[in-house]
């Protein structure tokens, strides 16, 4: 299945060649993401005006890694700490009056397996700019946990621009990082675990920094920076000074995508850089910035993503408060008499025919309320199931309808109004008869069938008694993609 960012040729196209020591790499990248997500048709609170000229991405880009990343070849790695670019873009969009417009989500991990900061949370003040401080102050937005295939499809899905960051596998004690945007993702889960196996041939599009341009002034192969009657010395300092610019369109090049054996993403490309050598205009193989004259591997170790569509930070998380020990949650203070639209992702790998659905819970404990009986009943209570069985026919929460086809991916949209803190739970009726809950209790075998697998992703272990317990017979995900705010009328 296809996961793209519509309407590409709104991403920015800035190459971050001769910028910051060429290592402008995320606040390049950023501002292209910032530049689609802002700039598009419709977009909430208007057009950005910064970003409506290739003059003003320069200016954005520059006030971004100056005032905002601290983009430096002093940080370690050198560049921008990845914790930083999410501070950053945080503090950027409120300075300049689009965070009401704009929401943010990262994930990522703070450490690499040797225990390294490599995210920089934490780090000391540097070249003068304010210390980072504990992850613990970005709750909000960032998610201590490793970049998966589900928070790229989620984010696509919602038309989210995507940051992503990472490292080469050089083998290096240090290894050299660098900051793309991730604008589509094509991924068939074909064993429905949840993870981009080799066998599943996955692919990604990327907008690199590097060469992000399908076209550019000087074009490739010019002579550039030479002037009448200069030195030759002269002319190599004018040409190290000369400025390119990409003239567009934007330019997505298509590489392979697989978690290795750690569970971290791997993406490989045919990377190239912008360089200037001595004087004339060349595109080169691998990451001149860091020293690298062939592609590798580049492990992504956080991504953001960036949205217009009326969510507020990290969504996914808001809505799993009580998951995986049972209820999604939409909390009325954050979602009070607005319209949630979104889709609900299932992938099915069975013997069974499992159909999936949602019924209305009191609490994050499960609790119902039998109407016929005026109790509350508890997972585990004599007429449980019944009950809940019964509020699914009634509710009917996510309004959705038996799924298409078994083994199969499929999307299906819901729509559901907030008038009050909204909890439910799901429920798994397979073509044995069986019916599983996230609560135990309420199985006859007494053994748990459905678990989270990664933030806001759910496996179900279909079989009574346990099956093989890998937790992959029925994968689900509930996906908030857009949040229409309720018109206020005086």
């Amino acid at each position: 299945m296809i996961y793209s960012a519509p309407i590409t040729q709104y991403f920015g196209y800035l190459p971050q060649l001769a910028t910051f020591d060429g290592l402008a790499c995320t606040p390049t990248s950023a501002t292209n993401a910032l530049t689609y997500v802002l700039t598009r048709p419709n977009t909430p609170g208007g057009v950005y005006a910064p970003l409506q000229t290739y003059e003003g991405w320069e200016t954005v880009r520059d006030d971004i890694a100056t005032n905002y990343f601290f983009t430096s070849p002093d940080t370690v790695p050198a560049g921008t700490l990845p914790a930083q670019a999410v501070i950053g873009m945080n503090q950027y969009l409120i300075d300049n009056g689009r965070k009401a417009h704009t929401s943010l989500s990262a994930i990522g991990l703070s450490t690499d397996p040797d225990g390294n900061n490599i995210a920089g949370w934490g780090t000391p003040a540097q070249n003068g700019h304010p210390a980072i401080g504990p992850a613990t102050q970005y709750s909000s937005i960032f998610t201590e946990q490793v970049v998966t295939g589900e928070f790229l499809r989620a984010a696509l899905l919602r038309t989210d621009a995507i940051l992503a960051g990472g490292f080469y596998s050089t083998g290096d004690s240090a290894p050299a990082g660098h900051a793309v945007v991730i604008t589509q993702l094509n991924w068939d889960d074909k064993n429905a675990d949840g993870r981009i196996d080799l066998a599943d041939g996955a692919t990604v599009k990327i907008l690199d920094p590097l060469d992000p341009s399908q076209s550019y002034s000087p074009a490739l192969g010019s002579t550039i920076g030479y002037g009448t009657g200069a030195t030759i010395q002269e002319q190599l300092d004018d040409a190290l000074n000369a400025k390119v610019t990409a003239t567009g369109p934007p330019l997505f090049k298509t590489g392979s995508i697989v978690q290795n054996e750690a569970g971290a993403l791997v993406v490989t490309y045919e990377q190239s850089s912008l360089v200037n050598n001595n004087g004339e205009f060349q595109n080169v193989g691998g990451d001149v910035s860091n020293s690298q004259d062939e592609p590798v591997d580049m492990t992504i170790m956080l991504a953001m993503s960036i949205g217009s569509t009326g969510l507020p930070d990290s969504v996914d998380r808001l809505i799993q408060n009580g998951m995986p020990e049972g209820a999604f949650i939409f909390d009325a203070d954050v979602f009070n008499g607005d319209q949630l639209k979104g889709v609900v992702y299932t992938n099915e790998s069975s013997d069974y025919d499992n159909v999936l659905r949602f019924y209305r819970i009191e609490n994050a404990d499960g609790s119902v309320w039998d109407e016929d009986t005026g109790k509350t009943l508890m997972p585990g209570d004599d007429g449980y199931v019944e009950v809940a069985l019964k509020l699914v026919d009634q509710s009917n929460v996510l309004g959705l309808s038996e799924r298409a086809s078994k083994d199969a991916e499929q999307l299906q949209d819901f729509e559901v109004t907030v008038d009050a803190d909204l909890l439910f739970a799901p429920v798994v009726t397979t073509s044995a008869g069986d019916h599983w809950f996230v609560f135990a209790e309420a199985h006859s075998d007494g053994l748990e069938h459905i678990k989270e697998l990664a933030p806001n992703t759910y496996g179900v272990e279909d079989t009574f008694g346990g099956g093989d317990l890998d937790f992959n017979d029925l994968v689900f995900q509930v996906i908030p993609t857009h949040l229409e705010q309720t018109p206020i009328y005086f």
